[in-house]
């Protein structure tokens, strides 16, 4: 019999898992807000190795907060040196941190790679190191809707024939939503200005209320579609995308809509990146996997609602820049295309247990 425990989302537990915590709870960005959310987030930490040593594991899956999980093997180890633990899409460490690596090397078993360009860097530095593809790419190629389908489904939420569609993607974490949100409806309230046939459309991530997000609105006089669904699907409906920085890139970029990027975050932890990020010239996934300025990205102090209005502007009053954009979107999916990327993953972990 095989026991299923740890940190899951609430489709997991309706499987059978057993979460301890939910990632929602977890998604925090920034030095200040890892500060703020410190003591929630060393309960779990705590709470998860009380439970290892309850039912010590045999194989460890871990995925994202690097910080929080790279110590979590460590001690993991402690408690049954032969658990195989595996890290599936690893931080980021050919941008920063590089020096983690090391750590990695020491506790974890094998690392699932997601971009084929990781996997030289793992390799280099002597980690077991596998790549299936990315399961993004597999997920929205199989997924594919003809025109007349994404025609229908706009017009069953609202949107006319005669409409520009404006994505606004201010992040899947409430810190993220606070940085973004009200820099995208400014640039918004621009974007309208100059053209009233423009309308917005903002997918809420599952972990987000509605009603935070309608916080935002009470001085937003655009015309606003609020989607809590699949975010694909409302993805697809879309022409143009003011994006926050993050996987979400990745979705926009497989689903070949031309977008701009934009981050934000508090100015200590601004500064902090840019000292700690070396070695890339990018922040946006599609610009690093093809390593070169496909899209435009905007940090800090140049997101600005101007300017953003004005890229946004370009993408949709150029069919030029529209299709050269859209053109190095395909070369996306070549390269991050797996065939069953998910189910070769599964079933690697599948052979270690």
């Amino acid at each position: 019999m095989i026991q299923f425990w740890g940190v899951g989302s609430k489709a997991m537990v309706e499987k059978g898992f057993t979460a301890l915590a939910y990632p929602s709870e977890m998604a925090v960005v920034g030095l200040f807000e890892v500060l703020k959310h410190y003591r929630y987030l060393r309960s779990i930490f705590y709470k998860i190795i009380d439970q290892a040593k309850l039912s010590p594991p045999d194989l460890v899956i871990l995925m994202d907060y690097p910080g929080f999980n790279l110590r979590l093997a460590s001690e993991l180890k402690k408690i049954n040196s032969n658990c195989k633990i595996v890290y599936w899409i690893p931080p980021q460490l050919w941008a920063w941190k590089s020096h983690r690596v090391k750590t990695i090397k020491k506790y974890l078993d094998h690392v699932i790679v997601v971009f084929p360009f990781e996997i030289d860097f793992f390799k280099k530095h002597d980690v077991t190191v596998e790549y299936f593809g990315h399961p993004l790419a597999d997920e929205i190629i199989n997924n594919r809707q003809t025109d007349e389908d994404l025609k229908l489904e706009r017009l069953r939420v609202g949107i006319s024939t005669n409409k520009k569609v404006i994505g606004l993607m201010p992040g899947s974490r409430k810190s993220e939503i606070e940085q973004h949100f009200s820099v995208q409806l400014e640039t918004a309230e621009k974007l309208f200005a100059q053209n009233e046939n423009f309308i917005f459309l903002v997918p809420v991530a599952p972990s987000i209320d509605i009603d935070f997000i309608k916080s935002f609105l009470q001085n937003s006089s655009v015309p606003l579609i609020i989607q809590k669904t699949d975010s694909i699907k409302v993805i697809r409906l879309m022409d143009v995308v003011l994006v926050a920085s993050g996987t979400a890139t990745l979705i926009v970029a497989l689903l070949k809509k031309p977008m701009v990027i934009m981050y934000k975050v508090k100015p200590l932890t601004a500064w902090l990146l840019k000292r700690l990020v070396k070695g890339v010239s990018f922040f946006g996934l599609p610009n690093i996997v093809l390593q070169k300025a496909i899209v435009t990205e905007r940090f800090q102090e140049a997101a600005q609602p101007e300017p953003l209005c004005q890229d946004v502007l370009e993408l949709i009053n150029s069919e030029e820049v529209y299709s050269k954009v859209t053109s190095h979107l395909d070369q996306i999916e070549e390269k991050l295309l797996g065939p069953q990327a998910i189910k070769k993953t599964a079933q690697f972990i599948k052979q270690l247990l």
